[in-house]
């Protein structure tokens, strides 16, 4: 029965589909799939979401199908539906909240942490903070409107009144001196230094 099916066009097929033929409608879905994939796929990056957005696209198709006027055809029915689903994959992207990936868990902070480490964290925390405001302050003020409070460094410009290549050059600067004054000393160049 499905070969004959495959013969008849697509309008007879939706009011077959209509009167409660659903047999009519996997020949549209076989029939248009391949072309609403790669529709899909021009415009999203990810196989998995690309299936998705498919599958809602032919649920939408078959829910609405008797709303089809036939002013156009039926693919570019589909395709104005494949366009919608992926504006709203798009829309539901930007307001769900996401997260880097992160692989090293142990430097993650849980509640259930030994004392031992939670004392090591605050430690480096202190050193960190000691490091900062020993800092000249033209250094200084650029870790903590970058670092701290994540300013960008054209706002960081305008906030201390000078150019983002200059804002640049003193973060750089900065985040090398805490680096050599964060960087333990070798036990061995300690007792040369001594020595010297």
């Amino acid at each position: 029965m499905k070969d004959d099916l495959t013969k008849i066009d697509d309008e007879a097929l939706i009011h077959l589909t209509i009167k409660g033929c659903p047999e009519c409608f996997s020949v549209l879905f076989e029939r248009h799939s391949t072309a609403m994939s790669r529709c899909v796929s021009t415009m999203v990056k990810h196989a998995a979401d690309v299936e998705d957005i498919l599958q809602n696209v032919f649920l939408k198709a078959w829910l609405k199908l008797s709303s089809f006027r036939f002013e156009a055809t039926f693919r570019s029915w589909l395709t104005r539906i494949a366009i919608n689903e992926v504006f709203q994959h798009y829309r539901h992207l930007r307001y769900r909240p996401s997260c880097a990936e992160f692989s090293n868990f142990e430097k993650l902070v849980c509640a259930r942490d030994s004392p031992e480490n939670l004392a090591e964290r605050a430690e480096c925390a202190q050193m960190l903070h000691l490091a900062i405001a020993r800092l000249p302050k033209k250094y200084r003020e650029i870790v903590l409107l970058c670092d701290i409070e994540q300013l960008t460094a054209g706002e960081a410009a305008r906030h201390l009144n000078t150019t983002v290549p200059s804002v640049k050059t003193r973060r750089f600067r900065a985040r090398g001196m805490l680096s050599a004054a964060l960087t333990p000393i070798p036990v061995g160049r300690a007792v040369t230094r001594k020595a010297a």
